[in-house]
């Protein structure tokens, strides 16, 4: 009664949601040093979907606690969570390469063990006069 999962999916989602999670924290980041005066912007606002995602509902504070969505950031904070997660993902996402399978000319260890076994043997032999 063991439950089967499939740990490749896994590890992909949760990699990517841990991704998101990431783009999130600087975005954050950025919206405190426009808070603190180090950078520009506070008050120039990318968009404003007050009107569908009302801060006061759960899944609002759901999502602005894993992910730090807010229903109006600055074009800064845009343009840094665009930045990070866009590349951070499609580098993450990308099929991973296959190694070359090895050629018909490639000798193995053992088969050349096998060719020079017995000349190493009488090499290493006392010689007798």
């Amino acid at each position: 009664s063991a439950l089967r999962i499939n740990l490749s999916k896994f590890f992909t989602w949760t990699g990517a949601l841990l991704i998101l999670v990431a783009a999130g924290i600087l975005k954050y980041g950025v919206h405190d040093f426009q808070e603190a005066g180090v950078l520009p912007g506070l008050n120039d606002l990318a968009f404003d979907i007050t009107s569908v995602l009302d801060p006061s509902t759960w899944y609002a504070a759901l999502l602005a606690g894993m992910f730090n969505v807010t229903p109006a950031p600055t074009v800064l904070e845009t343009i840094a969570w665009v930045a990070y997660a866009v590349p951070v993902l499609l580098l993450f996402l990308r099929p991973a390469r296959r190694k070359p399978a090895p050629t018909a000319t490639t000798t193995t260890v053992t088969e050349r063990g096998a060719d020079t076994g017995a000349e190493a043997e009488a090499a290493s032999a006392p010689q007798r006069a």
